[in-house]
């Protein structure tokens, strides 16, 4: 060891900048840590949020499905005297409206599928439009009747019935209606059309 003061403060002062450094980052490090449990806290409390509604919506959905088996008695009685708009009602797709039965099967060797009754052995199709995406057909509809020429539902959106083609209307499945619609381009101002 050495009795030079100025050594002895240099040692001094270099010991009082390493520690003051090592605080520095033994900070830098609890706050980054901090950080991280924040975040981490934070996803948690995301995903349990997510989880609620996930629960909420299910809950819902499990009362609606209640409500429409509730209210399906009567639906049937409503739509089997006037069956107009009976394609927009879900719950009674795979419901026989001659007898009531929910005990319903599903024709799957002939195209369109057939939904058969076990009950009461009526048939009817309901399914969504495979030309327009948005239409809803069912058979047992007068707005969504059979094609005179091919057999399958009309929609009443696109008027496409048959996916293999017919001559009442444009659409096949190799040219869909959703495939026309056409998204307007913007107009640029300034520009002439001659």
């Amino acid at each position: 060891m050495t009795d030079n003061p100025e050594e002895l403060s240099a040692v001094a002062q270099q010991k009082m900048r390493d520690r003051a450094e090592r605080h520095v980052r033994e900070r830098q490090a609890a706050e980054e840590e901090r950080g991280r449990e924040a975040q981490a806290l934070q996803v948690a409390q995301d995903l349990a949020v997510q989880a609620q509604q996930v629960q909420a919506e299910a809950g819902r959905q499990r009362e609606a499905a209640a409500e429409a088996r509730h209210s399906r008695p009567d639906l049937v009685v409503r739509y089997k005297r006037d069956p107009v708009g009976l394609r927009h009602v879900a719950t009674l797709r795979d419901v026989c409206l001659n007898c009531g039965s929910e005990n319903i099967r599903t024709r799957a060797d002939q195209a369109p599928h057939v939904r058969v009754c076990w009950e009461c052995s009526a048939e009817w199709f309901a399914s969504g439009c495979w030309s327009c995406t948005t239409g809803l057909l069912d058979s047992r509809d007068p707005e969504t009747p059979p094609c005179k020429q091919c057999g399958w539902p009309k929609c009443a959106i696109c008027g496409a019935c048959n996916p293999q083609g017919c001559s009442t209307n444009p659409y096949n499945a190799s040219h869909r209606q959703r495939d026309e619609v056409t998204v307007p381009l913007p107009s640029v101002e300034g520009v002439n059309d001659d």
